[in-house]
Parts: C-alpha cells; structure tokens; sequence
C-alpha cells in the first residue's frame, strides 16, 4: 500500500464533516424561522467540547474536535479539522467550520453555516446563509462553475452537515430515535441521507476510546444527489448509496455524544472517527 493511497490528496473537508453529520432530520417545506429575535447559544452557555481520532485504512490520519452548545430553542458550534502525525508528510487539511440555527419542534432551522481552511492544496472558503426558500451561497473560493445544476427542490429543504448532526441529537436525546432522512448541501453537492434506529450495541474496540460498553447504534446510508462534475466518470458510484454506522452514548446529564462513526467513502474507503476526550463546561 502506497503512501499516496494512505493519504490521497483529494480528501475534502466535506468526507470528514459529512462523518460527524451522518443523521440529518427529515423536512419537507421549509417552516417560518421562530425565535428571530433570540441569540443562538453561546461557547459558555453549557458548551461540550469533543475530540475525535480519524483512522482511514487503520492510520491515525487526521484529529477532528468538536465545540457545540445546544438548548431546546436552538444551536450553536465549532469544528475543527486538521491532520497529524505521519500523514503531515503527504497531507495538509486545517479546516474550520461554524453553525448557527434554532430548533422549531423536532426540526432543525440553520441560519448560517461557515467553512474556511486549507485543504488539497488551496486555501478555501465556503459560507451559506438560509431562509425559508433554502440555502445560499454568500461566499465559494475557489469558483467551481465545472459542476451539474443542482436539483432546485431538494436543494430548497437541504441543511449543512453540522446542523444534521444538531438535528440528530436533538431528536435523540428528546425521543431517543434516529430514523429520519433527508438532504445535505455543502456549498457544491447536494447529498440524501437516510438513517434508522437506534438499538443497543456494544462500541465496536477501537484506538484508545473514551468510552467502551454499550450505546445507541444508527445505521445510515448516503448518497449524491447533485453538482456531480461534468462529465465524471465517478458519477455513478457517487449516486450510488454508501453506507455508515454511528454508535452515540446518553451521558449522566442527559446529553447524547457520539462516540464512534464508521464510513465507507467512495474514494478513501473505510474511515472511521473514534472519540478520544470529553468535556462539558456547565
């Protein structure tokens, strides 16, 4: 195995973001946004702070860290992507994205969703902004005008990938399911994503996981939907489903983290996220 195959150079800082937002919450029509005049949660209102080792093909890769705040009206947070050790030598991704959005019910309404870094040798930037006619795109370097147009309607009901995750949790920890489907959009794709669950699983033994024991297993499955490239030879593959699991845990205070996430990426093949630390500033 080469180091090339390893660590290829066209990993996205959508492969491992689309990882941590597995789940998505199923939407139809877009609803009217609630609370408008309310802040989103802040980094020292009950912020919880994550760590994550990224493993493809059983190397440690990449580090990716989580920094959320949620409450029963909204969301809020911070992920960072970054690669380490040996893969340093052949890879360099330094990734950060924000997430701004409220809850209406069981749904997650996003209002803004931000990622800026370096990454496949570019620097790159991609910033959405939502209302109730969907997604769109304020700022997209570098351009990319080499892609297919995009479905209008599922793209009209798409979240970013970290407020599926919100949705998620939310829907977890408030009604303890993850069933639920619907559409990612990531600044040039457009993926669907179906999930089902839970059920009670043991955490699969991994790299110096921070918790071991049982937790709640969804299994998901994603596909491209849209901003295939013109002509790709990869476009059937990439319409085709690729499956996940992700094994979450309820904490003492009620919360539910994820505590490892399998992918099987079209490209990169098996990736797999395992938790390494945990903190929770009440």
């Amino acid at each position: 195995m080469t180091c090339k195959r390893i660590f290829p150079r066209f990993l996205s800082w959508k492969t491992a973001f689309l990882c941590l937002g597995v789940s998505i919450s199923s939407l139809c029509a877009r609803p009217v946004l609630a609370q408008e005049t309310q802040a989103t949660p802040s980094a020292q209102e009950g912020q919880t702070n994550l760590r994550y080792a990224v493993m493809i093909h059983g190397y440690h890769v990449l580090d990716a860290t989580a920094s959320y705040a949620m409450r029963p009206w909204g969301y809020g947070g911070t992920t960072h992507l970054y690669t380490v050790g040996l893969a340093s030598w052949f890879l360099t991704a330094n990734l950060t994205s924000t997430v701004e959005g409220r809850f209406d019910g069981d749904k997650a309404i996003p209002l803004s969703f931000d990622n800026q870094g370096y990454s496949r040798g570019k620097e790159r930037h991609a910033h959405l902004t939502f209302d109730q006619a969907g997604p769109h795109i304020t700022a997209l370097t570098p351009i990319d005008d080499d892609r297919e147009p995009l479905p209008k309607e599922e793209l009209s009901s798409s979240l970013d990938m970290l407020s599926a995750l919100a949705a998620l949790l939310h829907n977890l920890e408030h009604h303890a399911s993850c069933t639920m489907a619907g559409n990612v959009f990531d600044g040039l794709r457009l993926f669907h994503i179906d999930a089902q669950g839970p059920h009670q699983e043991s955490i699969p033994e991994g790299r110096n996981p921070y918790y071991t024991g049982t937790a709640f297993r969804c299994d998901f499955s994603e596909r491209q939907i849209g901003g295939f490239v013109k002509g790709s030879h990869h476009k059937a593959e990439q319409a085709s489903p690729h499956p996940g699991t992700a094994w979450l845990k309820r904490l003492d205070n009620g919360q539910v983290v994820p505590v490892r996430i399998e992918l099987q990426h079209p490209k990169l093949g098996k990736m797999v996220f395992v938790l390494q630390s945990l903190a929770y500033q009440p």
